[in-house]
């Protein structure tokens, strides 16, 4: 994600907020969701082909609007985001904490806030993740039509760490268009990369 979490939200002012907590995060990202299902709806009114692509937290608001809404989009696309993110990220998360995973993508480890990032906007951009972060979409995706998404995550991903082997059972179970490499965060965003994921996605 290249901007802050709260500014794709219809309040872009919740890292001001002093009591941001889990209850507001869940509630925002639910509003979130809802307005993607509008924006969808009226350009499929309109017979347009909509394509919904979701990189890293927007990667789980894409988890999350099939989780409530299954497929309305003519394809989907759920890039660098885990199904089940780390126990220590998402709790920690609830409370402020950032992480980051290793070279590896393993063993995340609490990160301090930027010098150049406000301490209060560091703090709530890591709470409205976690509202998205503790659900575990290998379970909430399990009856969902998946079809027409295409997973793509990579090994050495520093920023929500590479899938583990029930995430990646899931995929194979669920016989989805799934992509897995070497490569860190922003992997995808290679010119080549991205024309082949939207080859693709047009299929």
């Amino acid at each position: 994600m290249t901007v802050p979490q709260y500014s794709q939200h219809l309040n872009s002012k919740l890292a001001q907020y002093t009591d941001f907590e889990y209850k507001h995060a869940v509630k925002e990202n639910n509003t979130a969701v809802a307005i993607v299902r509008k924006v969808i709806q009226h350009f499929k009114d309109q017979k347009k082909i909509v394509y919904l692509i979701g990189h890293s937290y927007g990667g789980f608001l894409v988890q999350e609007f099939l989780k409530q809404y299954g497929n309305l989009a003519n394809a989907n696309a759920v890039l660098n985001c885990s199904l089940d993110m780390d126990d220590v990220v998402w709790k920690g998360g609830q409370n402020g904490k950032a992480y980051q995973f290793d070279s590896a993508g393993e063993n995340p480890t609490e990160i301090s806030i930027p010098k150049e990032m406000d301490k209060q906007e560091a703090r709530n951009t890591a709470v409205l993740a976690s509202g998205l972060g503790t659900t575990r979409y290998s379970k909430a995706l399990k009856e969902v039509d998946l079809s027409r998404t295409i997973f793509i995550d990579t090994k050495n991903d520093e920023a929500v760490g590479h899938w583990t082997k029930t995430e990646i059972d899931f995929l194979k179970n669920k016989s989805v268009k799934y992509f897995y490499g070497p490569g860190d965060h922003s992997e995808i965003f290679e010119y080549k990369k991205m024309r082949s994921l939207s080859l693709e996605m047009i299929k």
